[in-house]
């Protein structure tokens, strides 16, 4: 075809080859993806009744009243319960954070299909339309089909675009983008009313109002004076004499102490998978397990006995731990603080109060003010991040910043390789002699194009969240759900540039070279801005055509969203553990527990193709209802995997959905700067100036949006507790009862945490004595499960080793391997949904009974700094302590971190409601040196 007369000299593109092949890919990718995707469909339906330790773990871990609707065995049994269960179910079984997720998936496929219906039944037919009246690309072929169908084909005759042809037609694509616009501004009003609603919800929820969390602030940065527990209470109160205080307690320093606890744990893991294996069927294998320390990355060092080894590890970290626990009184304060009241109306009226700053007139120094907010809860606290000056974590990110950004420039490289591979024009044009290769395989081609770079793409988001959580993880944020807010910033912004944008130019510039390469191999010079400039439309097409891609891409996703809820890789990692492997009793009851949800990885996800379906719904809508099946799909998909299969780790309360709005205005803005700079390059200039106000007016909606929801989002809205304070109860008539009611417990874990012991399984405890020297001796404790409630036995084996410490190994039988109900190590502290985290005085698991190392006996007034049990108060998922009232003195916060309370002339006294009552001790006794008294 020759260019229409008038039009001035453009590059040209043979795109016959390229829009077959876009054409039968597409086409051999979806009939592909559909019978995967029946077959794993089919899979899921045979496998769920037979594998609940896979597809419904959460149902055997879940606590009364918190468990999914049950579901049968049949086919299909579990559509019904996962489409009509409610959200205010979903809030008792899953949690505020997993339905906000569900929420966000409904937000997403509400819009898409006001998107779809503006971009399939209007501007597709549209786009039709303009281009048999002003191109001669009509009528349609398999060449230039889905030009036809996007903004690519309007006044394009062959190869070349009429700059003078009729522009009226835009005026379509101009109003579709204010069109699409006001749908998302619509659906983001709309969700952001109902996560405020949800909000005030989850404020006043039980589980909120009962939380000590609810209650306290978290003070940053204090300075050096006020770094005890009553200089903090006294410079608190006297910034909010509305609101009494309650207690006030400073941190204490923990040294290495979280860094042992970490090494210990670890080794003793290690040591549980050497002996699995050297014990494995039971016997005794022939070479004794050694391994190399003190080398470099494998090189150099010594060989040892790998067992002997690990258990001296093991005691040596034992003896460091018992150490700085003993010493507890000699430990210093840290520069921050709790500070509770009794009501969470108080709190978060103080902490609203105070988010500004502190007032010059309470400052106590030049340095920076103390910085106060709500408290997280204490399972998420970063401990050793928690005492860094602002100076430190300043620098810490801004260090990882640089290195962050550094790595978003380098994989610019591998981004522009992947995205040649994404197009076979691009690899025709580049590489020599091949184009005769593609004519002939056709089919090998279209298949090449529609799954090699997408599948890349598709592994590259495996790997990418665990290298930015790292480097997150390094800038010292205080939260673990803070910095999983960051690595959804890391991941968005990455995606974005590298994936979408570096892509798709990218892609676009590779469309030109076999233009540029011709002119320059002719002896003719070309000047790159004035080739460019004169070929926007070949750019703006190559733009559209890159739709064909991301339409694959999403096709693709839509296929793993079933595989995740096929669980194939689970299902195959635990068979293939079990089988070729010897996993230890530890190993082996973790399996059986619902892993974490990854909450930042999957907005991602959500907010990538919201992104994509955006910037292409006007300039190709055909990806549209691509994009929509997928919310629809992950909308079931996720809706099962968070009813059974994952579960949250740290509830709070949605606070994630900021971060998610604040990318979805950036998406919105991309989108129309996009489609300004597309249909200026196809000339329509009048078109253009009429959409350039948008990106200012989705500023402005997010300044409105900001300020109407924000400050309902971050604090309790009950006015009736802010509104009727009452004067504060430590005045000088004040009993010590009535200031002590309530103890908090925000101290670091590393302090009290029960340190694991080693397991081996139960047939294998016999051999023992052969793997250590000594004599051998069998002992019972009395341990009630937390899962369960029921009441077992604990078989202990105690290893007599002469001088050394004696060693302690938990043997574990076969019938108790498919649950796992341990509360040991600094994660264990905070595992299960009760109020079971009494300090109880600290031993060494591996050193027995008759070992004199702490041996504390019932600290006067322990009783009183008991928990309620889980029966009085389900609630109490991570409160640190609830103390009842007493008329005896509080311990230090010193004293409390470290689970110690002195006085042992009161060892058998406890203290309920004020009255004492003589009662035999549960320790055991003071020689034993062990956690505590029994579970039972």
């Amino acid at each position: 075809m020759s260019a229409a007369p008038g039009i001035p000299f453009q590059l040209v593109e043979n795109n016959n080859t390229n829009g077959r092949m876009d054409l039968t890919g597409l086409a051999t990718q979806l009939g592909i993806n559909a019978a995967i995707a029946v077959v794993v469909i089919l899979a899921f339906n045979v496998l769920r009744p037979n594998h609940t330790m896979v597809y419904a773990p959460k149902v055997k871990y879940a606590p009364d009243g918190k468990r999914p609707p049950k579901v049968g065995r049949g086919f299909f049994d579990w559509v019904k319960p996962v489409a009509k269960v409610t959200d205010d179910i979903l809030i008792q079984t899953i949690g505020w954070d997993a339905v906000l997720f569900i929420r966000c998936l409904r937000m997403f496929r509400r819009m898409f299909y006001g998107l779809t219906l503006v971009g399939v039944f209007v501007l597709i037919p549209i786009n039709i339309a303009a281009t048999s009246q002003t191109g001669d690309q009509w009528p349609p072929t398999t060449s230039n089909i889905l030009n036809v169908l996007s903004i690519a084909g309007i006044n394009t005759y062959g190869n070349s675009y009429d700059k003078t042809g009729e522009m009226a037609w835009f005026w379509a694509h101009s109003a579709g983008t204010y069109f699409i616009s006001a749908i998302v501004y619509f659906c983001l009003w709309r969700a952001y009313s109902e996560y405020v609603n949800m909000r005030q919800q989850y404020f006043e929820s039980q589980d909120y109002q009962s939380s000590v969390q609810g209650k306290t602030l978290m003070i940053m940065n204090v300075p050096t004076g006020l770094q005890s527990d009553e200089k903090l209470r006294k410079w608190m109160q006297s910034m909010t004499n509305k609101y009494p205080i309650q207690q006030a307690s400073i941190g204490r320093r923990s040294g290495m102490l979280n860094e042992l606890m970490m090494k210990h744990e670890a080794t003793v893991r290690q040591l549980e998978n050497v002996l699995a294996t050297y014990l494995k069927n039971g016997k005794v294998s022939d070479k004794r397990p050694t391994m190399r320390v003190g080398g470099t990355m494998g090189c150099g060092g010594r060989q040892v006995d790998a067992i002997d080894y690990l258990s001296q590890q093991i005691q040596g970290y034992e003896e460091q731990i018992e150490h700085i626990r003993t010493n507890i009184q000699g430990i210093k304060s840290e520069n921050y603080g709790w500070v509770s009241f009794s009501r969470v109306g108080w709190a978060h009226a103080t902490a609203k109060q105070l988010k500004n700053g502190v007032p010059s007139k309470f400052k106590t120094g030049k340095l920076s003010s103390p910085v106060i907010r709500l408290a997280p809860q204490p399972n998420d606290v970063i401990w050793r991040n928690m005492a860094l000056t602002l100076a430190a974590r300043r620098s810490k990110k801004f260090f990882w910043n640089i290195v962050y950004y550094i790595f978003l420039v380098i994989w610019f490289v591998p981004t522009c390789l992947l995205s040649a591979s994404s197009n076979i024009k691009n690899l025709v044009d580049i590489i020599p002699n091949s184009e005769t290769f593609s004519k002939n395989n056709p089919f090998l081609i279209s298949l090449f194009e529609s799954w090699f770079a997408p599948l890349v793409m598709a592994l590259f988001f495996l790997i990418l969240p665990s290298f930015l959580r790292a480097i997150s993880r390094r800038q010292g944020y205080i939260t673990k759900t803070s910095l999983d807010r960051q690595v959804l910033g890391k991941l968005y912004l990455f995606f974005i540039i590298n994936n979408l944008l570096v892509f798709t130019i990218a892609s676009t510039f590779v469309g030109l070279y076999k233009q540029i390469q011709s002119t320059v191999s002719n002896g003719d010079t070309i000047n790159i801005i004035s080739l460019f400039r004169s070929n926007f439309n070949l750019m703006a097409k190559s733009f559209a055509n890159v739709s064909t891609y991301w339409t694959n891409y999403v096709t693709l996703r839509s296929l793993g969203i079933l595989l995740d809820l096929a669980q194939i890789v689970s299902l195959l990692y635990v068979g293939f553990r079990k089988v070729f492997t010897n996993p230890s009793p530890r190993s082996l009851k973790e399996f059986t527990r619902p892993p974490y949800f990854d909450f930042a990885l999957s907005y991602n996800l959500l907010l990538f193709f919201f992104t994509v379906g955006l910037v292409y719904s006007v300039i190709a809508p055909l990806i549209l209802p691509f994009a929509l099946f997928y919310f629809f799909i992950a909308t079931v998909v996720f809706r099962y995997l968070l009813m059974y299969i994952f579960t949250t780790k740290t509830e709070t309360g949605g606070q994630i959905f900021r971060v998610v709005v604040n990318r979805m205005f950036v998406s919105i803005v991309l989108f129309q700067l996009v489609m300004i700079l597309i249909l200026y390059f196809k000339s329509a200039k009048l078109q253009t100036y009429v959409i350039c106000p948008l990106p200012i007016i989705t500023i402005i909606v997010k300044i409105v949006v900001s300020r109407r929801f924000d400050p309902l989002a971050y604090y309790s809205n009950n006015r009736f507790d802010q509104e009727h304070a009452i004067p504060s109860v430590d005045g000088p008539g004040a009993t010590i009862s009535r200031r002590n009611r309530i103890g908090i417990r925000f101290g670091n874990p590393a302090f009290f945490a029960e340190l694991p012991t080693p397991m081996v399984h139960e047939n294998v405890q016999h051999l023992l004595p052969q793997v250590f020297s000594g004599k051998v001796r069998g002992i019972e404790e009395n341990f009630t499960s937390k899962v369960t409630r029921k009441k077992t036995v604990k078989h202990m084996s105690v290893i007599n080793r002469g001088d050394q410490h004696d060693l302690r190994f938990h043997a574990v039988p076969a019938n108790e391997l498919d649950i796992d109900d341990g509360a040991e190590g600094l994660d264990g502290v905070y595992r299960y949904n009760e109020n079971d985290m009494t300090p109880y005085p600290m031993s060494t698991p591996m050193m027995a009974h008759n070992t004199p190392v702490m041996g504390y006996s019932q600290p006067h007034g322990f009783q009183a700094f008991r928990r309620p049990s889980d029966f009085d108060d389900p609630y109490a998922a991570n409160r640190p302590l609830m103390a009842q009232e007493y008329d005896h003195p509080t311990p230090s916060s010193a004293e409390m971190d470290s689970g110690y309370f002195g006085n042992e002339s009161h060892q058998n006294e406890t203290y309920e409601m004020g009255a004492m009552h003589h009662e035999p001790s549960y320790y055991p006794p003071p020689s034993a040196g062990r956690y505590g008294p029994p579970r039972g």
